[in-house]
């Protein structure tokens, strides 16, 4: 699985086949602007916006092959996109608060302070 996130007035994320290289999919981006992760058994991908200049505070989870939105949290704060990530059984998701995020957040969160969703009821 290979995946592109395109931003601007209309994004697309597109699936592509890893081995023929061709596109499987693609379907609307759930924000105009988001940092994603995609989970270790490439079943889900996180979107994650949380911005003063929006006004916006979700991550969605979205099956990763058909767009299908499958749950939603808050809180999860979005910096620098290395911040998120899955568990490695794919039933956690968990971001970080850094001093350098706390002013972009729309309710800041303290340095240090650790986000988790558990995935399990969505996940496989």
């Amino acid at each position: 699985v290979r995946v592109a996130s395109a931003a601007g007035a209309h994004p697309l994320v597109t699936i592509w086949d890893s081995e023929t290289g061709s596109p499987v999919t693609s379907y609307p981006s759930p924000f105009r602007y988001s940092h994603w992760r995609i989970s270790p058994k490439s079943e889900l991908i996180a979107f994650v916006a949380n911005a003063k200049q929006t006004n916006l505070d979700s991550t969605l989870f979205v099956r990763l092959i058909d767009g299908k939105l499958l749950g939603e949290a808050r809180r999860h704060p979005m910096f620098y996109a290395d911040n998120h990530a899955f568990s490695r059984c794919g039933k956690w998701f968990v971001t970080a608060s850094t001093e350098a995020s706390r002013s972009e957040q729309l309710d800041p969160l303290l340095e240090g302070t650790v986000v988790v969703t558990d995935l399990s009821p969505i996940s496989s």
